[in-house]
């Protein structure tokens, strides 16, 4: 049974923070396009927006827990390898899940590897549903049987399905040929249980011809899609047959706009409210399997903040919000650039890997 806590001042705050960055998302579909274009480019109401959002009152909403390394794929961009052999005990889980809440962070992601191969997974999601804290439950998709979501269902009102997913050629250029037809049957099962579902897409060379056909077919299942821009490893030749230009990440841009052109109006206005393009190096912080800290799941350990075997997540969080600062100043040469100031340079784990350093612009600007 859920607990009944004593409504908190980081209770209220929390909802006035969630009702800020949510409503126009939620009301996008009442409002035409003309509208939401003069928001987004009203100098004034997304300065008002700035004063009022949470941001300021609780600056980390949301922490992602690696809880195992391993998967039944091995996709080429994936970063889990890194992530040590020792993993977190699951009573350090349980811990980190108490601390999470005691910060006044509502939000966690599960991540991995492939989180439902961790079988305590259940009861973490069952702990962060009696704290008022909603899951997100990264999954490759293929574990979301008939059994999996009778016991999430449990736990629908306050967990969000995020399947990795990409286009069938892909799946068949990596010899999954059956696996995409077993993930698709999945969604749908899990959206005819009215599960809150993102599609989550790493953009790279090789999905890059089937992007509009992805994005149609997350239209098509009524889900949302999120698309993150492939970002580097320290691998050249993985790199080089990966990412993005930035005529590529450009196009991709507008063509998420024709097919989700309010989302996307909705995601501008989020971006310029925050004066961030990206929540990483932000408002999120994300814990790896061996224990490390680090503002963004893909970048390397100079950016490492913490270990939350030996801290208190509250310490961390205090140390990030000074370095973040940093971390987050616009460099010299996005002067002049009518995105710099939620752009800042571009994707920074991109940046350090390109200039072991943050004062340089991303390579692949898109301006």
């Amino acid at each position: 049974m859920r607990c009944i806590d004593t409504v908190s001042k980081g209770d209220y705050v929390s909802k006035i923070g969630s009702f800020i960055r949510d409503f126009l998302a939620k009301t996008a579909v009442l409002l035409p396009n003309s509208f939401l274009n003069f928001v987004a480019n009203s100098n004034l109401i997304i300065a008002t927006f700035r004063v009022l959002h949470i941001s300021k009152l609780c600056k980390v909403r949301s922490i992602g827990i690696h809880i195992t390394n391993k998967c039944d794929l091995n996709c080429i961009y994936c970063y889990s390898e890194r992530n040590g052999c020792k993993g977190l005990s699951n009573e350090k889980i349980h811990s980190l899940i108490s601390e999470v809440r005691d910060n006044g962070i509502r939000k966690i992601a599960f991540l991995g590897g492939e989180p439902l191969l961790n079988p305590d997974i259940f009861s973490f999601i069952n702990e962060c549903y009696d704290k008022g804290i909603t899951s997100y439950l990264y999954t490759n998709g293929v574990h979301i049987d008939e059994d999996v979501i009778a016991k999430l269902l449990n736990f629908k009102d306050k967990l969000v399905l995020v399947f990795n997913f990409d286009h069938p050629k892909t799946y068949a250029k990596h010899k999954l040929n059956d696996f995409y037809d077993q993930v698709y049957e999945n969604i749908k099962r899990c959206k005819k249980k009215r599960f809150k579902i993102v599609l989550f897409v790493a953009l790279t060379k090789l999905n890059f011809p089937f992007f509009e056909d992805i994005l149609l077919i997350g239209k098509k299942l009524g889900v949302k899609v999120k698309v993150e821009r492939y970002v580097p490893l320290n691998d050249a030749k993985v790199n080089n047959g990966l990412e993005l230009s930035a005529e590529e990440w450009c196009f991709a841009q507008e063509t998420y706009k024709k097919i989700y052109p309010r989302r996307y109006i909705t995601n501008l206005i989020y971006k310029k409210v925050m004066k961030s393009n990206c929540v990483c190096y932000n408002e999120a912080l994300f814990v790896m399997f061996n224990g490390d800290v680090l503002p963004c799941p893909y970048t390397t350990s100079d950016f490492r903040i913490g270990d939350v075997n030996h801290s208190p997540l509250k310490q961390i969080i205090k140390k990030y919000d000074v370095l973040k600062v940093e971390w987050n100043k616009i460099p010299k040469g996005c002067k002049g650039c009518e995105k710099a100031d939620y752009c800042r340079g571009g994707c920074k784990t991109s940046r350090f890997l390109d200039h072991n350093s943050l004062e340089k612009k991303q390579d692949c600007c898109c301006k």
